[in-house]
């Protein structure tokens, strides 16, 4: 059972670790600019380590790259968007993720193998005010929070439990507080990031979230990212445990209207 449980629980640990950045680096507006608007889909390439535990089982160690759990990956949604009025702003992401892990039983008797289906969704939204605006810089202080919602089910096949399932889902909220910015250092190139802390203990007991990028603007409307993002949060409730860091390599494109 420790090894299902492992394969199950590198799925569920694979929570966020497409992206959950609610700021993929947006360029600065002019503060008399009027409306502005952005669309940001992302990939970020993290793995994770940690602890996981449902079912009311022993909490389980994990250590994935991300090609261990893109063994596991079915389908994902994912992307950023943004609507600005001068130094204003809010923003939201959306993350989906669908994960199947199949495992063969050791003796085979009461079932043949067990499969563990894992639905993530994450939802962040914020708000934004620049404290530093113009051509060449931005520096924003943000607040918000961000939604968790993960949802996993056990399936039993051949053998004597064949067709047992068993689900076990969770949903909590974190508030969260941060800052984050731009540095045009060429006409097309850019430095950004950001530093978000957030949980104190109203869901998640702490989560923080940091990036740092170089961007690459061939016009005003578009630009690509290439940065490196971590993440980490530390929810437990009732037996259930996600305490995971998530880290890798983030790739973004963003539009702007």
């Amino acid at each position: 059972m420790s090894k299902k449980l492992t394969l199950a629980a590198i799925a569920l640990a694979a929570t966020a670790h497409m992206a959950h950045a609610a700021d993929v680096a947006v360029p600065p507006p002019e503060p008399d600019s009027g409306w502005s608007f952005t669309f940001a889909p992302y990939v970020w390439a993290a793995g994770m380590d940690g602890k996981v535990a449902q079912f009311g089982l022993p909490e389980v160690d994990i250590d994935a790259s991300f090609s261990d759990v893109l063994k596991n990956f079915d389908i994902g949604l994912m992307g950023v968007g943004e609507a600005r009025y001068g130094r204003f702003g809010v923003a939201t992401d959306l993350l989906w993720v669908k994960l199947t892990a199949d495992q063969d039983t050791r003796f085979g008797v009461l079932a043949d193998s067990v499969e563990a289906d894992v639905e993530t969704l994450m939802f962040t939204a914020v708000g934004s005010y620049s404290l530093l605006l113009d051509e060449t810089a931005s520096l924003d202080i943000v607040a918000g929070g961000r939604l968790w919602s993960v949802d996993t089910e056990f399936s039993l096949n051949g053998g004597n439990l064949d067709g047992r399932s068993a689900t076990d889902d969770e949903t909590w909220v974190d508030p969260l507080v941060g800052l984050k910015g731009r540095a045009n250092f060429t006409p097309d190139f850019y430095i950004t990031g950001w530093g978000l802390v957030g949980g104190f203990d109203v869901s998640s007991q702490f989560m923080w979230d940091v990036m740092s990028g170089l961007g690459y603007a061939p016009s005003d409307s578009f630009s690509i990212i290439a940065g490196y993002r971590g993440v980490g949060v530390d929810y437990r409730k009732d037996g259930f445990v996600y305490d995971i860091v998530q880290h890798g390599p983030l790739l973004g494109f963003v539009f702007n209207f």
